[in-house]
């Protein structure tokens, strides 16, 4: 009897410090704005450790935003960006599209008709703030806001 208690509470022992070294492989770094608000979250591995493919870094960067304008489904990213702004507009019609940004005053700061499936929009010379993207194909409109960091 004496002899299994002691298995017991080394196999005890051993699960526990396995599942202690198992946490302490990963941490994690915060950066905060001036604010006090957490603006990302990174993951650092130590030696042995791997990093998740379904981090909250990771999703962010891979998520783009969606919206259905007539037949064409838009996509848009990074938001918020650092200066290069992607958007994403498939050729499904012969209606014409073009792309304006404004600022939150209503100033006209780009103009541009979209040529390309793929257009790239350089916010770089623009201070960080926030922008409104409107996307018109045809007859139809949407807008959206841009966050430039």
């Amino acid at each position: 009897m004496k002899q299994f208690i002691y298995i017991f509470i080394a196999s005890f022992f051993l699960v526990l410090a396995g599942a202690v070294s198992g946490k302490a492989q990963t941490s994690y770094e915060f950066t905060y704005d001036d604010s006090g608000n957490r603006v990302t979250r990174a993951i650092i591995s130590l030696k042995s450790a791997t990093i998740p493919g379904d981090t909250l870094v990771a999703r962010q960067n891979e998520k783009a935003l969606e919206d259905q304008i007539g037949q064409r489904k838009i996509k848009i990213y990074p938001n918020p960006t650092k200066g290069q702004l992607k958007v994403e507009i498939p050729r499904t019609g012969e209606a014409p599209a073009s792309l304006r940004i404004y600022s939150m005053q209503g100033a006209l700061l780009q103009k541009m008709a979209v040529t390309d499936e793929f257009t790239e929009l350089d916010l770089s010379s623009q201070p960080a703030g926030m922008y409104i993207l409107r996307i018109s194909i045809g007859e139809q409109t949407s807008e959206w806001k841009i966050l430039k960091d």
